[in-house]
């Protein structure tokens, strides 16, 4: 089985060792009771924001762990081919793909894995979305909070409905862990079910110090063979394919760990703001 967090954010202020840690933890709590925990692959969705590449970050840190002793090993990496590593204290090994974060002239949000080229922010969503898919890549369109409603709600339905998404291979939809469970599913999921379009669930993990804890939580999983000889391939073949039955896992966000999140976000702006 391949089991997916869809939208990974790794900041700074991460204590990496315990990112993974948290990762592999989160991902065998959920394979376990499906029984997978020991022939499976866990898959971190890493999109970079504008300005913050972690990606190589990531890659120097794993290095300085393995040689350490004090974390996972290194079995492949490869410049823009992601990195896939194992864990002494489990069976499972976990890949890293590489991906951006894209803000569109609309103020929508895209993310783009796997793109064999840089695609340029500030385009138009349909821009945006062709540019990925004609650079090989998978284009995840990510819920956030109030970014679907009032006119960009409107554009995403109207993109939905006129460009076809449901039929094109590596257009998906993203759901978030940070939407609380009060905060009922946009009405832009049904509209994009209806279209054929899949959802790709993911943390989107937060520029707060202990938010990492959440890798791995919120996600979806395949009932598939994982291919541990080309995993990157095998996962851009799954998500591009009609065929393909995400089953998603994990919890929306509780009422009190939402408030304090917006809170402690919005506190971290402010004390920036007066930098």
């Amino acid at each position: 089985m391949i089991f997916i967090d869809g939208h990974v954010h790794v900041w700074p202020t991460y204590d990496l060792k315990l990112f993974f840690e948290a990762a592999f933890t989160n991902f065998n709590a959920v394979a376990t009771p499906l029984r997978a925990a020991s022939s499976s692959l866990y898959v971190l969705m890493v999109a970079e924001l504008p300005g913050l590449e972690m990606f190589c970050t990531l890659t120097e840190n794993l290095k300085k762990q393995e040689q350490a002793g004090t974390g996972p090993a290194l079995l492949r990496t490869q410049p823009g081919q992601g990195i896939l590593l194992s864990h002494k204290n489990f069976s499972s090994p976990m890949l890293l793909v590489p991906g951006k974060q894209l803000v569109t002239s609309e103020l929508l949000e895209v993310l783009s894995f796997m793109s064999v080229r840089t695609i340029s922010p500030g385009l138009t969503l349909p821009e945006t979305v062709n540019a990925v898919l004609s650079a090989k890549g998978i284009a995840v369109l990510p819920w956030g909070a109030g970014k679907w409603l009032g006119k960009r709600g409107s554009i995403m339905k109207r993109y939905l409905a006129v460009s076809g998404t449901g039929k094109r291979r590596g257009v998906l939809l993203g759901d978030n862990g940070n939407r609380p469970w009060f905060w009922p599913k946009s009405g832009i999921y049904r509209f994009a079910r209806l279209a054929g379009t899949s959802v790709l669930p993911g943390t989107d993990t937060l520029e707060l110090k202990h938010d990492f804890q959440r890798v791995g939580s919120f996600g979806a999983w395949l009932d598939v063979n994982a291919d541990r000889q080309d995993p990157l391939g095998q996962l851009r073949r799954l998500l591009s394919s009609e065929s393909s039955r995400m089953v998603p896992y994990g919890k929306p966000m509780g009422t009190v760990n939402f408030v304090r999140s917006q809170l402690s976000l919005r506190r971290k702006k402010g004390e920036l703001a007066k930098r």
